[in-house]
């Protein structure tokens, strides 16, 4: 029995964000392939062959934004949906991007549900996924006469969706996740309710030092007759 599915290459360096978006994604529908290096996915583009890119800006090797501009220089690539990730503190650098045909750009922490409709809205809207083995195997990706190339992409960590993902993902790690997600907006708002206080404060201190002077009445003392 076949069954469809669309290859989504992940490439973030947090093992939590990959656990994320493995765990929000139908495995009938997609199936996941993370990678933590940027070099690592320049080498896979053309194995894996992804319907769509989820990629972080910031990667070790080569980073998002090289990784991005070679994917869309291929020519089976131009019309794949690319995603860029980008962390809550990292900047955006306008220069660097520029000239990179994109779809997203989306903050972390982000709302996988989201994600997920983002996703299958367009991979859907721009090709037909890949028929698939029922239980496909890493070998698919790679012809048979090219056995010690297989054996040193397993070596290398990039088969760890299978190795890792399938096997320890669990509601915990979900969790996990959830809970460091929670933790990051609670020292945004505390963050931003001092800077509110400080700015209130600030006005205040200033109405005061520039309102009237006040004015204290004379000392009534009484004076004794001689």
């Amino acid at each position: 029995m076949k069954k469809t599915a669309y290859n989504l290459l992940v490439a973030d360096k947090s093992p939590t964000i990959q656990k994320a978006v493995r765990f929000a994604f139908p495995d009938d529908e997609f199936r996941i392939f993370s990678i933590t290096d940027g070099s690592q996915v320049m080498k896979a583009i053309n194995r894996i062959k992804p319907d769509a890119m989820i990629i972080s800006l910031y990667l070790p090797g080569k980073d998002g934004y090289d990784v991005a501009r070679h994917f869309k220089s291929l020519e089976m690539y131009k019309e794949t949906p690319l995603i860029f990730l980008r962390g809550a503190f990292e900047p955006l650098e306008n220069r660097r991007i520029k000239g990179i045909v994109f779809d997203e750009i989306i903050r972390e922490p982000f709302d996988s549900e989201n994600l997920v409709r983002l996703v299958r809205k367009l991979v859907t809207s721009r090709k037909t996924p890949a028929v698939l083995p029922e239980d496909p195997g890493d070998e698919m990706l790679f012809p048979e006469s090219d056995e010690e190339e297989f054996r040193a992409w397993q070596e290398s960590g990039l088969a760890d969706d299978k190795a890792s993902f399938e096997s320890d993902v669990t509601s915990s790690d979900l969790e996990i996740s959830l809970e460091s997600i929670r933790e990051a907006v609670r020292r945004e708002v505390r963050s931003l309710e001092k800077k509110l206080e400080e700015r209130i404060r600030g006005r205040i201190l200033e109405e005061i030092g520039q309102g009237p002077p006040k004015v204290y009445p004379p000392e009534n003392k009484s004076r004794e007759k001689s």
